[in-house]
């Protein structure tokens, strides 16, 4: 049975073209100062950081993130920030569906 998420508004929905059950496993690098602006996707997203430094941005406020730092993203409104020396995450992603 495929995982599921809150709702997620039409405005802030990214389709990571991952099927409910589906896995991908990506390292991501951003160059220094990159921005995103909050979002969400049917997934729930396991990332750690690399490298660098990021900003988790989320609506009860933002999370500072370095090297060995993880957060576990359930489908939920976010954003990103990143540092002055650039980011490298890896990033476990599961398809869910919404609830």
């Amino acid at each position: 049975m495929p995982l599921s998420v809150p709702p997620i508004e039409a405005a802030l929905r990214r389709d990571l073209q991952i099927d409910p059950g589906g896995i991908r496993w990506v390292i991501l690098h951003f160059e220094p100062g990159t921005h995103f602006e909050l979002h969400a996707s049917e997934t729930v997203d396991l990332d750690i950081v690399l490298t660098g430094t990021i900003d988790l941005v989320l609506e009860t406020g933002t999370h500072a993130l370095g090297p060995g730092d993880g957060a576990v993203i359930n489908g939920i409104n976010h954003g990103w920030e990143v540092g002055p020396e650039g980011c490298t995450l890896s990033a476990v992603v599961l398809g869910a569906v919404s609830r």
